[in-house]
C-alpha cells in the first residue's frame, strides 16, 4: 500500500509540475509582451549569475536591465548609467566591456524582450547647446548599438523630470529666455531627429517605449482653446515637437510606443484601459505634426502601464482596490485588461516596497528594501499571495485554465451532456421556424446530444451565479452538417457579451471543440453560457451541441 501510494505521489508530482510548466511557458495572448522595470531591476552581472531564478519568479516576457560603469572622468568618480545619459559627459565604449560580456554570457530562455534604459535626469543645459546634445546623441547611439549587438529588444526612454527646482526641465519652455516658443519647438524637433538618427543608425529595427509618454503626456492640453498657449506653460510642452523629430527619423521597421504612464497606473478594469487605447488613437493625431500622422499611428501604439504599489499600499492616492475582490485578483483582472488594450507591450513598474526574486542585491538596495519591509526585504509574491499564478492567468487565461484543469485544481460547476434525455438548457430562436430538441441517436462522448434543425438564429444557454474576479473556463463540442453555419460558444454578463469563440476543425467523427475563458467583472452577478447558431440560408441549421462544461478555475 505504501509503495503504491509512493508511486501515486510521484505521478501526481509529475503531473503538477507539467501543468505548472505549461502555464509558465505559455506565450502571452496575441503575441503581446509583459515587461517589468523598477527599483530592484537586475544589473548585467546579477542577471548573468541569476537569470534562471529571475525567469522562475517573474512570469513575464522580459525586463529593463540596469547597465552601469563606474569610471573616472577628469579626475572625478563618475557612474555611466541610465540617469547620466543626458548629463553632458560623452561615454566611451570600453567602459561597458564587462557589462557587454555579462550580456553575451546570459542564457535567456523565457525573457525574449529585454531593454536598456535612458532617462533625461541629470540634464543641465538647453536645446541650443550643440556640443551638449552631441554628447547625448553619442551616448544614446552607443546604448542602441549595445542593445543591438547583445540581442536586446531596444530601449525604454523616460523624459520625466527628476531634477526638482535645481535643474531646468528638458522640454519646458523658458518664457524668460531669448528664444520664442516657435523657435524652441523647431529646435526640439531638430534634437529629436538627431537623437533618433544616432539610435536608428545603430539599430534600425529598434523597439522603444516612451515611459512617461510620447504625446500622451500632453493630452490634457488638448482641452484648451489655444493649444500652443497651453503648451508654453506645460512641464513637457516641447516634447511633442521632440517626438515629431524622433518619428521623422524612425526607420520603417522601428517602433516607438507611448507608455501613457500616470493614467495607466490608476487605470482599473477593462473600461479604463479601453479608454486609454481610445485616447491614444484619437488624441495622438491632434498633437503630432500633420504630415506625420500616418507614420506615427502606424509605428506607435499604447504601451499599457501598471504600478505594483497601487495593489500593496494600504491607503493614499497610489492605492487601487475593489469591494468585490482581493488585491491579487484585482491585479490579475487589471493586468489582463492592460494586455488586451495594449498594442504590443504592457509594462509593470515597481518601487522599493519589495523585489521579485530571492536574489541578494547590492548593499544599499537590500538596506532600503529591508527598511520598507519592517526589517526584511520582501518579495512581491509575499505581499500579493498567488501573484505569479495571477500573472500567468492574465497573460494567457486559456493556457492557465488548461493547466489548472489538467492538474485537477479546476472545479466543475456544471456539465450538460443530455444523457438523461432532457434539454437542461434554455432554448431560444429568433423565429418560429426550426426545432431545438434532444437527439438520442448520436453524441460526442455518449449517445445523446442536442440538435438545432432549421434554426437560422438561435441558441441554448444556462445561467449560473458568479462572483467578481473569478476566472471560468467554458468548453463545448459541436457537429455541423452545413459549413455555411456559424457556431459559437460564449459567456455573457449583462449588458454586453464578454467573450465569444468559434469551434476547431472536426475530428474523425465530425465533432469540433471550443474553449474560452472569462473573468467576472465588478458588476458581474450571473454568467450566461451559450451555444449559438447563425445561418442565412433558407434551409437553416443542421447542427448539434454536446458536453457543455463550465469550470471555476479560481
Amino acid at each position: 500500500m505504501k509503495k503504491a501510494m509512493a508511486v501515486s505521489l510521484v505521478a501526481l508530482a509529475a503531473l503538477l509540475s507539467a501543468a505548472a510548466q505549461d502555464s509558465q511557458s505559455a506565450p502571452c495572448i496575441n503575441n503581446k509582451k509583459v515587461i517589468t522595470l523598477g527599483f530592484s531591476s537586475l544589473n548585467t552581472r546579477e542577471l548573468r549569475d541569476h537569470v534562471d531564478i529571475a525567469e522562475k519568479y517573474i512570469p513575464a516576457d522580459g525586463m529593463v536591465i540596469h547597465m552601469t560603469a563606474n569610471v573616472t572622468v577628469d579626475g572625478k568618480p563618475f557612474q555611466a548609467s541610465r540617469h547620466t545619459v543626458f548629463k553632458g559627459v560623452t561615454w566611451k565604449r570600453e567602459w561597458f566591456k564587462e557589462a557587454e560580456a555579462d550580456l553575451k554570457a546570459t542564457k535567456f530562455r523565457q525573457f525574449t524582450d529585454n531593454f536598456l534604459y535612458i532617462a533625461t535626469s541629470g540634464y543641465n543645459s538647453n536645446l541650443f547647446d550643440d556640443r551638449y546634445w552631441e554628447s547625448i546623441c553619442s551616448n544614446a547611439g552607443m546604448l542602441a548599438d549595445i542593445a543591438k549587438k547583445n540581442g536586446l529588444k531596444g530601449i525604454f526612454f523616460d523624459i520625466e523630470h527628476y531634477g526638482g527646482a535645481k535643474l531646468w526641465p528638458v522640454f519646458k519652455f523658458d518664457p524668460n529666455g531669448r528664444k520664442s516658443f516657435a523657435e524652441c519647438q523647431k529646435q526640439a524637433r531638430k534634437r529629436g531627429r538627431e537623437m533618433m538618427r544616432a539610435i536608428a543608425g545603430a539599430y534600425p529595427d529598434i523597439t522603444m517605449v516612451a515611459v512617461l509618454g510620447s504625446y500622451s503626456v500632453n493630452f490634457p492640453a488638448l482641452g484648451s482653446p489655444e493649444l500652443n498657449g497651453r503648451l508654453q506653460s506645460e512641464l513637457y510642452g516641447l516634447s511633442p515637437a521632440f517626438f515629431d523629430g524622433m518619428f521623422d527619423e524612425l526607420p520603417p521597421r522601428g517602433r516607438l510606443y507611448d507608455g501613457y504612464e500616470i493614467y495607466g497606473y490608476k487605470a482599473s478594469g477593462e473600461n479604463d484601459y479601453r479608454c486609454l487605447a481610445h485616447n491614444f488613437l484619437t488624441m495622438t493625431p491632434l498633437l503630432c505634426a500633420p504630415e506625420l500622422r500616418t507614420k506615427v499611428m502606424g509605428q506607435s501604439g499604447l504601451a499599457a502601464a501598471m504600478y505594483m504599489e497601487c495593489y500593496t499600499n494600504q491607503k493614499g492616492f497610489w492605492r487601487l482596490n475593489s469591494p468585490h475582490m482581493d488585491q491579487t485578483k484585482l491585479f490579475r483582472r487589471n493586468l489582463h485588461a492592460a494586455i488586451q488594450a495594449a498594442s504590443a507591450y504592457t509594462w509593470i513598474y515597481y518601487d522599493a516596497a519589495a523585489k521579485w526574486y530571492p536574489i541578494r542585491l547590492g548593499k544599499v538596495y537590500e538596506q532600503i528594501l529591508a527598511k520598507n519591509g519592517g526589517g526584511k526585504a520582501r518579495l512581491w509574491s509575499e505581499l500579493l499571495p498567488g501573484l505569479n499564478d495571477a500573472m500567468r492567468a492574465a497573460r494567457n487565461p486559456l493556457a492557465y485554465a488548461r493547466g489548472q484543469l489538467k492538474s485537477g485544481k479546476a472545479e466543475l460547476i456544471r456539465k450538460v451532456d443530455f444523457e438523461d434525455g432532457k434539454l437542461n438548457m434554455v432554448p431560444w430562436s429568433s423565429g418560429k421556424a426550426g426545432k431545438i430538441a434532444v437527439d438520442k441517436t448520436q453524441g460526442a462522448s455518449g449517445q445523446t446530444c442536442v440538435s438545432l434543425a432549421g434554426v437560422k438564429f438561435g441558441s441554448i444557454h444556462f445561467v449560473v451565479p458568479v462572483k467578481p474576479g473569478e476566472l471560468y473556463l467554458l468548453r463545448a463540442k459541436a457537429k455541423n452538417a452545413r459549413p455555411e453555419t456559424k457556431l459559437t460558444l460564449s459567456g455573457k454578463f449583462d449588458p454586453v457579451w464578454t467573450t465569444e469563440t468559434g469551434f476547431s476543425k472536426p475530428d474523425a467523427n465530425g465533432w469540433m471543440q471550443a474553449e474560452t475563458t472569462v473573468f467576472v467583472p465588478d458588476e458581474g452577478k450571473n454568467l450566461t453560457v451559450s451555444c449559438g447558431v447563425e445561418v442565412k440560408t433558407e434551409a437553416g441549421s443542421d447542427c448539434r451541441f454536446d458536453d457543455i462544461e463550465l469550470y471555476l478555475i479560481d
